[in-house]
């Protein structure tokens, strides 16, 4: 990991102990059920997700002044959002070692070690992929979480077969 400003790391960190995620995507493959999915994402505040953008990665993935309609009852859109979503295996692992030399401080510290253990698992040079460990993980993630994850995407995942109907 390059260097980064211990007094901006401390800052990041708890910006995400409020407002990042650490989630996952379903996907179509069964040796490789999921994706890990790390994901931040502010409302007017560009100059924020791009200076985390460059402070950890060196740049791009972020977009910015996307108009997203929210999925909540109103329906109303979102301007102005800006999300650093990250989803490749060598950016995961950036994450996961600035994540374990500045530790998150609330209730995400336990998720993120969840999460870290499904990064693991995914960015693995084994040869055998690991399915089962990865759903076990994911369900232990949506039970630690109060709100954000899909339980229908859960369910999908437990039953892919549910996925063709």
């Amino acid at each position: 990991m390059k260097h980064i400003d211990p007094f901006w790391a401390h800052w990041f960190v708890g910006l995400c102990d409020g407002e990042a995620s650490f989630t996952y995507r379903n996907t179509t493959r069964t040796d490789m059920p999921v994706r890990p999915r790390f994901k931040l994402t502010l409302q007017g505040d560009d100059e924020i997700v791009a200076e985390a953008n460059d402070a950890l990665f060196g740049g791009g993935y972020v977009r910015i002044d996307e108009v997203v309609v929210s999925k909540r009852s109103t329906g109303k859109s979102y301007k102005n959002r800006s999300d650093l979503d990250v989803t490749d295996k060598r950016r995961l692992r950036l994450l996961v070692d600035f994540f374990d030399t500045y530790p998150l401080r609330s209730h995400k510290r336990h998720e993120f070690r969840l999460w870290r253990d499904l990064v693991m698992l995914y960015c693995s040079s084994e040869a055998i992929p690991q399915p089962e460990r990865m759903r076990e993980i994911v369900v232990a993630l949506i039970a630690d979480r109060d709100s954000g994850m899909s339980r229908r995407g859960a369910a999908r995942l437990m039953n892919p077969r549910a996925q063709q109907d």
